[in-house]
């Protein structure tokens, strides 16, 4: 508010919008609520369709069924993510801008690895729910929801999508039953199998980087109509609030890392690329990144195979290569606990 007041001061009209269509609040109860905008007619975005040219393009049906969003009706995901459709519901804001600049908080992450630039367009839409987050199921059975495959697991999620559909229904009463059934099988799972991993937050999870790549070629690609064009639509510029960041349990619940760091950038893949090294993680290690990197699609201007110009005030990192940066000269950042075993 104080900032709004200042630039209003100055001449300068700034206006906060919320793009969310739906809001959610979780209740004493343990239930996820929902307040739907886009239901009493003040839809705030715009449905983009990408098909043949998402990063899902090509995942077989039963595959596309399993993706899920956490919290979210499994139903929804299901009705814009197929064999033939991928579309998201992107905010008119967005699309009418000429020049978007980006202003992530980079910090550690549960289900990416890494949030930064790339990971902060989850942002740009009205409507989360188009937004896959990740694959049910163990590794063994085609998923990425965790790593061990167990009847008593498999069950959980069976009952977490009911909790989700009931609660999507207005029958709060059933899912609080199912919520009952859904804790008890997955603490039996856990004790059965000893899984460490739950709803794809590890270092297993091979849907987020797709809905990234995703999400980052709409916002270079679409035009103010929501169409896909082959020329980039608007100018892009990047700028990372390092000076507080956060480690571990990122990004809802992160330990205070005070870094005195300000970063700026034009690529999202290669700006991620020197956050990740800067921290101490080898990218490579995080698909979130690494496979934005090496898809085509005009998201990432550098190849894998190439060392982004990093200059920087800090003459231990000026011009240095970002695998000795990530070795020997970074600022030791704890990953969270579901990427201990990679990054750490």
């Amino acid at each position: 508010k104080d900032l709004i007041e200042y630039y209003k001061n100055k001449g300068v009209d700034i206006t906060l919008v919320d793009f969310r269509n739906v809001k959610t609040y979780v209740g004493k109860d343990g239930l996820h609520y929902t307040q739907n905008d886009a239901a009493t007619d003040n839809d705030k975005g715009v449905v983009v369709t990408l098909n043949e040219i998402s990063s899902f393009s090509g995942l077989d049906a039963e595959h596309l069924k399993k993706m899920r969003i956490t919290n979210y009706d499994p139903r929804i995901l299901q009705k814009h993510h197929s064999v033939n459709k991928h579309e998201y519901k992107v905010s008119q804001y967005i699309l009418d801008a000429d020049v978007i600049i980006n202003m992530p908080k980079p910090k550690t992450h549960r289900k990416a690895g890494v949030t930064a630039a790339l990971k902060n367009l989850v942002g740009i839409n009205a409507n989360k729910e188009y937004l896959p987050h990740h694959t049910l199921g163990s590794k063994e059975e085609g998923g990425d929801a965790y790593l061990h495959k167990n009847l008593s697991l498999t069950k959980a999620n069976k009952f977490l999508d009911l909790i989700n559909i009931f609660n999507s229904d207005g029958n709060f009463k059933k899912a609080r039953a199912a919520l009952k059934h859904y804790n008890s099988l997955r603490k039996k799972g856990v004790k059965e199998s000893g899984e460490k991993y739950w709803e794809g937050s590890w270092y297993g999870n091979d849907t987020i980087g797709r809905t990234l790549f995703d999400l980052n070629k709409i916002l270079f690609y679409a035009d103010k109509k929501g169409n896909i064009k082959y020329q980039k639509q608007r100018k892009y510029f990047i700028v990372g609030d390092m000076i507080v960041s956060g480690d571990r349990e990122g990004p809802l619940e992160p330990s205070r890392k005070p870094v005195g760091i300000i970063m700026m950038g034009y690529d999202p893949a290669c700006f991620d690329r020197v956050v990740a090294s800067i921290m101490g993680f080898d990218y490579h290690l995080i698909p979130s990144i690494s496979d934005v990197i090496s898809r085509k699609g005009g998201v990432c201007e550098i190849t894998s195979g190439k060392q982004p110009k990093v200059l920087t005030n800090v003459k231990e990192w000026q011009n240095e290569d970002l695998v000795e940066i990530a070795n020997n000269l970074s600022l030791c950042f704890r990953p969270t606990d579901g990427w201990r075993k990679v990054l750490w």
